[in-house]
């Protein structure tokens, strides 16, 4: 069992899963995106903090990149796994009945959690990837605590500015020096807008590449 996993859990949150209780699908979106594999490199990961997981196809994708180079590392996914608001603001598209369906609700509530647990399994990395059922500001509490210090954290949660900016300064103190703080959906003018105030409060400038954000922590 990874450290993290056993600080928080002491026990294997797949033990008993019956991958039965979901089929497997590893809809995402940027999941293999060139960051990933480059950030990996650089890095030589021992952790790696996962924020907005949906089905966990990024994460498995490093997982699966880790695996591949030889690197013994722990993901720590945070997700409620109830979806955002936009999953539930019905804007009459195919896409949105996509996420809405991905939720698999049961007497009106969630069970996508089930879904990302069987992808994990799946994929073989039920001894990589660790859930952390929590949102982003709780998680970001739960790892202070365990004094975690990830070499990457991957953020995917949030899409408005203030949320985005309080992703960015909670798990800021999380990264380790010389780590990496990544970020998705740089085209939203709302996330550039976060970054941008992040940046300049913490004296650090981006790198942009391809939709995605990477800051090294000095």
């Amino acid at each position: 069992m990874k450290p993290i996993c056993e600080q928080i859990f002491g026990f294997d949150p797949y033990d008993g899963f019956d991958p039965n209780w979901a089929e497997p699908d590893l809809q995402g979106w940027g999941s293999e995106h060139g960051i990933f594999s480059n950030s990996i490199k650089k890095t030589k990961p021992k952790l790696i903090v996962e924020v907005g997981t949906w089905k966990g196809a990024s994460a498995i994708h490093m997982g699966k990149l880790c695996r591949d180079l030889g690197f013994d590392a722990e993901i720590v996914c945070v997700d409620t796994w109830l979806g955002s608001a936009s999953n539930f603001v019905n804007s009459g598209t195919e896409s949105h009945a996509q996420r809405f369906d991905s939720m698999r609700f049961v007497n009106g509530y969630p069970m996508l959690y089930y879904t990302f647990m069987r992808n994990v399994v799946d994929a073989g990395l039920q001894d990589t990837i660790t859930p952390l059922p929590q949102t982003s500001e709780h998680g970001a509490k739960v790892l202070r605590h365990y004094r975690a210090k990830a070499d990457i954290v991957y953020l995917d949660a949030a899409r408005e500015k203030d949320p985005v900016l309080q992703d960015l300064m909670s798990y800021w103190q999380i990264v380790r020096k010389g780590g990496l703080l990544v970020g998705n959906e740089y085209k939203n003018p709302q996330v550039q807008e976060a970054v941008k105030a992040f940046g300049e409060q913490m004296g650090v400038t981006p790198e942009v590449l391809g939709g995605k954000y990477r800051f090294v922590k000095p």
